[in-house]
Order: structure tokens, then sequence, then C-alpha cells
């Protein structure tokens, strides 16, 4: 157990600090922002009290200090006093216009002042001499301690569920979509918090019924390290959120782009401006300067398009223009795969004598760009194509056509 408590409470606290900086950083300019004040001053509390909750850490304290378990009544009023107060007075703020939310807060300040007054003269009450691995569970048959953690561990759940309560109240009414995420995620880390409640009374009955309460103290790390991996995240998914959805996207739509592009480019090797990726596997790992491979990736594809518009025939157009029609009689993607199906045609074909335009809908935008040669992709590789996978047999017959790395050597752009 001192193992697993290192462990998930020094993660806890890393966590803790890891969100705290990114808070700070993306919030800089509205640092004299209450909400922003309160939810730093949470995630401050609570990576303060998660350090001082690791064993070694604790018991260095108490010899610094020569106080026993002055960590332990630290660590629970920068819970009880710091951490849930600041939660809500965030809340409040998020929830209620500034006239309305500051008498809200003070009350709630009030109140964590109070019981954390009162966890101090529990503590000092209660005089335990001898500094404790886990002072709760080894001293709960003692009436001092017993009380002390009812005490603290009622005003923690009541906070909690507050948290919970006001978290659901304002992700109902919020129409950001990230902002009520992370406020569903805050509200389930509530809720496993709560865990360590349960199991803080559940382990002074198991005392007082003779029984040991530590084969259950597993429970408490297991509750206080899920619940504060939900709410570190909860309470800074709102910023980095919609960057890292932009980013996923244009990755997965950069993948998706890649059959279409290495197809063409076998065909049409100069269109690439700089050395295409050695493998389908090395082009997964190709994630820096992700917009700029993205836009060329998609210039590429359209100006490999225009070189093969000499090897489109009419009977190709045709075909296609069929197996489009079968297609959308089945419900399927019809204008993606009559579009796949001249490139197909165009990539096994030698150089015409005709001038034909692939397929192609109204674009107006380099989004609707991407969105329509995402789907030419998807039908490219994803209908069940008769021959199979489209081969090039002609990729070096064009007129006038070098590959990249001819190019390179002639130092020609």
């Amino acid at each position: 157990m001192f193992v697993v408590k290192t462990v998930v409470y020094s993660s806890c606290a890393v966590l803790c600090f890891t969100a705290l900086g990114y808070r700070i950083t993306a919030s800089w300019r509205n640092r004299r922002d209450p909400a922003v004040v309160a939810l730093i001053v949470a995630l401050l509390a609570e990576g303060l009290g998660w350090v001082l909750a690791v064993p070694n850490v604790a018991a260095a304290f108490d010899d610094a200090t020569g106080v026993p378990n002055l960590a332990v009544l630290l660590m629970h009023i920068l819970a009880v006093g710091l951490f849930t107060p600041s939660m809500l007075v965030l809340l409040v703020y998020w929830s209620h216009p500034p006239e309305q939310a500051w008498p809200r807060a003070r009350r709630r300040i009030a109140y964590a002042v109070a019981v954390s007054a009162t966890l101090v003269a529990l503590w000092v009450y209660a005089a335990v001499e001898q500094h404790a691995e886990t002072y709760l569970p080894q001293n709960y048959t003692r009436p001092p301690v017993a009380l002390y953690t009812l005490v603290y561990v009622v005003t923690f759940g009541a906070g909690l569920i507050e948290i919970f309560r006001m978290c659901v109240s304002c992700a109902r009414r919020t129409e950001e979509p990230w902002l009520r995420r992370g406020l569903r995620l805050t509200a389930l880390g509530a809720l496993c918090y709560l865990s360590m409640c349960v199991n803080r009374i559940s382990g002074i009955v198991l005392a007082h019924l003779g029984l040991d309460p530590l084969r259950w103290e597993w429970l408490t790390p297991a509750g206080c390290g899920s619940a504060i991996l939900f709410i570190a995240v909860g309470l800074t998914l709102p910023s980095w959120g919609p960057r890292l959805a932009v980013w996923v996207r244009s990755y997965r739509t950069y993948r998706t782009l890649y059959p279409l592009w290495v197809a063409i480019y076998r065909a049409v090797p100069h269109i690439a401006l700089e050395p295409p990726p050695r493998s389908a596997a090395h082009d997964l790992v190709q994630t820096t300067e992700l917009s700029h491979r993205l836009y060329r990736r998609v210039i590429e594809i359209r100006d490999g398009l225009l070189v093969l518009r000499s090897r489109l025939t009419s009977v190709a157009l045709t075909q296609a223009t069929r197996t489009g029609d079968e297609v959308r009689a089945l419900g399927g993607d019809a204008e993606g795969v009559i579009a796949a199906s001249q490139i197909r045609a165009a990539l096994r074909a030698p150089v015409g004598t005709e001038d034909l335009s692939f397929y192609s809908p109204s674009i107006d935008s380099l989004h609707s760009e991407i969105a329509w040669l995402v789907r030419v992709s998807e039908c490219f590789v994803g209908y069940p194509w008769p021959g199979g996978p489209a081969a090039t047999p002609w990729s070096t017959e064009l007129a006038g056509e070098t590959t990249w790395e001819s190019r390179s050597r002639t130092g020609s752009a």
C-alpha cells in the first residue's frame, strides 16, 4: 500500500500542477477574473494536498516541523478549506452574473473557514503524538479521531455533492460543447472522489466492529486517482479540447487522402514538392506541420488530376456513370464512386488525345475541396472494384514527366 499510495498520489500531484500550469498560461490575460482566480486556487490547493499525501513527503514534513501528523491536517484543510470552496466559487461565477455571484461565493468561503477551524480544533484535541503512515485508519477507534474523520468526510463529501450538482446544472445550460464535456468530466471526478468519503465512513464502522479497515484502504487511492484525472482533464478541456479536435480531424483527413494521393503520385511523380513517405506506416507518424502537409496533399492531388485528364476517355466516363447509377440505386455515395471510377480508369490508361474533366461537384472553398477529396479517396479504397486496386502501368509515359528524385538532382522546382 505504501508503494501504491506513493505512485498514485505523486501522479495526482503531477496532474494537478500540469493542469495548473496550463490554466495559468491559457488564462493569464484574464488573471483578475474571479472565476480564473478560483480555478487556479483550486488546482494549487489540490496539487499541494497531494504532495503532502505522499507517504515519504508527509513523514519528512512532520520531521522537519517536529509536529506529528501535521501534514495530514494541512492536506485536509487544503481539500475542505480551499479546493472545494474554490471549485464552488468557480461554478458560481460561471452560472451567475457577477452581482449575484459574489454574495453566494462569500457564503461558501465563510463556511470553508468555519470548517477548517473546526478541523484544527479537533486535530489538536485528538493529540496523536506518533506519526502514522495512515493517520485515519490507524486511529479510528479513538473517539476524537473518529469525530475528526466524520467532520472532514461529511463536509468534504457535501462539497463534492454540491460540485457534482452545479456541474451537471451548468452543463445542461451551456451551449459550448467543450465546456459541457469538461463540466461533465468534472462532475464524474466529484463522484469518484466520494468513494474515498464512503470508504472512510465504512472504515470507522469496521474498526468499531473489530475488523481491519486497512484491508479496504486501496479504495482510497483508486478513487482519488481516478477523481483527479477526471477533474484535471475536465477543468482544462474547454481550452485544449477544440484545438485537439481540429488536429485530430486534420490528421484523419490527411491519412484518408493517402491512398488516393499515393496512387496519383505513382502515375505523376513530379506533383510531389517534398520526398514522399517511404511507406504507409511512415506516413502515420507525419504529424508535424500538419496543416501545411494537408494543404500540400490536396494541392498535389489536384495537380495530378489536371495531368491525368489527358488519359480520360469517353468510354471511361460512360462506364463511371453506369457504376455510379448502380451505387445510387443501393443508397451509396454515387458521386464519390463516379469520380473514383474515373480516376481508376485514368491511372490504368496511357496518354490519349481527348481532354476531358473528372467529375466534381460545385466547390467554393478549401474546406469543401478537402471534404470532396475525402469522399473520393474513401470510395477509391472502399468500393469493391472489379480487378482489385488500381494499377499504374503507364506511370512513366507522360510526356516530359520526371520523378521527384530526378528533379531534385537537377534542381528543378
